[in-house]
């Protein structure tokens, strides 16, 4: 895309409404890159315009043509500004009032080279099929990013995973740059995970709405909740595979450890997104996984376990809405927890692993193959070599 991006936006027909990159999320996402890179009174001008324009989740639909341009056209006016370039992500800025800075002439090289990243990666993903929603910096340090994939079948979302994994490593090494999706790889740092959306559809219906049910839940929804609050321990030896993976599982840094869900505490492990009221947004969110899980073990273990709670009408209980679940005393109160180590993970899918087998989804011999691998190949060997932090506590003993 070598033409101006006002200008290639400009001439967007009714037809490319359903190409990737005429999202109104994927343009604010763009200018918000932008904004955050500039200093000064052109930074200030579109931070401003995006500031008083709505977010693209209460708009009427993510494919808003009309708003699209009314945003770029808004920052343009309010900036003199104009984007001369747009090409694999890299974008380099012009206007009357500045001139070109160089590299001794910002305090922020670091963020610029993770910004054009970040930007190069998005069209990596774009040109290979995969719908990118949003795309934005995260709190954690070593240039942690966040990308939201839009939802597809299981199978497929599965695979974008896949090479969603592949483009991030790759358009990193052509950066000069290493990118890694271990859960916890820097102590009393944020972490990363891969927190799973699911919802359950017949042709065009979501059958998890219900507008006249809490929370817009249907009875479905519900009983689905309850499946994966019930498995939840064996289900992490799938969404959770490893022994750094548990090290992420801990109380603060919005670790979802309390085996509850919740419409806004997001340390609960099961949480219901309220953006929308869409009926097709309805859907629920399982925050433990991470992103060293298998996704095909894992979502076809997570849609099991909903399924057996659908199956089976699990009450999920009560939502855990009105508490802050970080000031609460979970192990007082009794909520149940995450496992705290890959060992009692795959304890539990050894005692619960009967609702994976139905219908021949999983088998007993590829669930003992993974328990008995997982112990000899990782478990066993992270127990048996020292660790940095003895020497700090033992060296001197």
């Amino acid at each position: 895309m070598r033409a101006g991006l006002f200008e290639t936006i400009a001439k967007l027909g009714d037809a490319d409404l359903d190409r990737p990159f005429a999202g109104a999320w994927t343009v604010r996402a763009l200018l918000l890159h932008i904004a955050h890179e500039e200093r000064g009174e052109i930074g200030y001008g579109i931070a401003r315009t995006l500031d008083a324009f709505p977010q693209p989740y209460e708009a009427a639909a993510y494919h808003d043509l009309a708003a699209i341009r009314a945003l770029l056209y808004d920052v343009h006016a309010g900036t003199t500004r104009a984007i001369e370039r747009f090409d694999d992500g890299a974008s380099r800025v012009r206007t009357s009032r500045t001139r070109p800075r160089t590299r001794a002439a910002t305090s922020r090289p670091r963020r610029a080279t993770r910004c054009r990243t970040c930007a190069r990666r998005w069209c990596a993903m774009q040109r290979a099929g995969i719908a990118v929603e949003v795309h934005p910096h995260e709190v954690a340090t070593a240039g942690q990013c966040e990308i939201d994939m839009r939802f597809d079948s299981l199978t497929r979302m599965a695979d974008k995973v896949m090479l969603y994994k592949y483009i991030v490593r790759n358009v990193a090494r052509r950066a000069g740059k290493a990118a890694t999706f271990t859960p916890k790889p820097i102590f009393e740092d944020n972490r990363s995970g891969m927190h799973v959306h699911q919802s359950l559809w017949r042709g065009d219906s979501n059958l998890f709405y219900n507008p006249n049910g809490d929370a817009l839940l249907s009875d479905m929804a519900k009983h689905d909740i309850g499946g994966l609050a019930k498995h939840a321990s064996a289900l992490m030896a799938f969404c959770a595979p490893t022994t750094n993976g548990y090290k992420r599982l801990v109380s603060g840094f919005e670790a979802p450890t309390a085996l509850v869900y919740s419409a806004r505490n997001r340390s609960a492990a099961i949480r219901i997104p309220m953006y929308s009221s869409s009926p097709r947004a309805r859907r629920l969110e399982f925050r433990p996984p991470d992103p060293t899980a298998n996704p095909y073990l894992a979502f076809g273990a997570l849609l099991m376990a909903g399924l057996d709670g659908v199956q089976n009408k699990h009450d999920p209980g009560q939502p855990l809405d009105d508490l802050d679940i970080y000031e609460l005393d979970l192990i007082e109160r009794g909520v149940p927890q995450v496992p705290g180590s890959l060992d009692a993970a795959l304890d539990a899918l050894q005692a619960d692993c009967e609702f994976l087998c139905r219908g021949g989804v999983f088998n007993q011999d590829l669930i003992d193959t993974w328990i008995n691998w997982k112990r000899r190949e990782e478990i066993d060997e992270v127990r048996i070599r020292p660790h940095p932090h003895e020497f700090f506590m033992y060296f001197d003993a």
